[in-house]
């Protein structure tokens, strides 16, 4: 909260009665008809200090924003295809912070922080193949292509198995509830790579 966000309505109207010029017709007493004039101005000029504060403290960060968000996600090209269908006021933030920070990077702590914005806590392992005198003992005997995998790890999702006798026919053999996770990282991803998901 800043300085002037603490400002008072009777601030305001304490501050427009020092503006009219010296003399008793302009007097701030009790009985000048003019007091209720200059509270009127004051309290007018309060709303629109309120309204000021709004936009520079709410608005104008893209994970609070509510008046001007569908101004935010015009400027960031939102919704596109990975955004949900019916997201709620939370899920259209989160969405715009993802896009706010995926605005260039391929580091493991690039990707970390995309998924952040979205509400995701991963890690990411990154495979390497297996060779002879660099490769330690027990590590996994993956082939030259393994190179450009990594795979992003989300504890935290929520994962619906197949179950028989309990699901439908034609139902898949899992669903997750990460669609905008894996289609945002999957758009930053580089073109080279196979990016590849872990669930609890």
């Amino acid at each position: 909260m800043s300085q002037f966000s603490r400002l008072s309505q009777e601030d305001f109207e304490r501050q427009v009665t020092y503006l009219p010029p010296p003399g008793r017709a302009w007097a701030p007493t009790a009985g000048n008809p003019l007091v209720g004039v200059w509270n009127a101005i004051g309290a007018t000029l309060w709303g629109t200090h309120q309204r000021a504060v709004s936009l520079l403290e709410q608005e104008a960060d893209p994970g609070q924003t509510v008046e001007l968000l569908p101004e935010w996600e015009r400027d960031y090209g939102l919704p596109d295809p990975c955004t949900a269908l019916g997201p709620t006021l939370t899920q259209r933030q989160r969405g715009l912070l993802a896009k706010v920070a995926a605005q260039g990077g391929q580091s493991r702590a690039y990707y970390i922080r995309v998924a952040a914005a979205l509400g995701y806590s991963v890690t990411i392992t990154e495979y390497h193949p297996f060779r002879l005198g660099i490769s330690s003992f027990g590590d996994l005997l993956l082939g030259g292509a393994w190179q450009f995998a990594w795979q992003v790890n989300v504890p935290t999702a929520s994962v619906t198995r197949f179950r028989f006798g309990m699901s439908a026919f034609g139902e898949p053999f899992w669903t997750v509830d990460t669609a905008e996770l894996e289609c945002r990282l999957r758009a930053l991803a580089p073109a080279h790579t196979v990016l590849l998901f872990s669930y609890p």
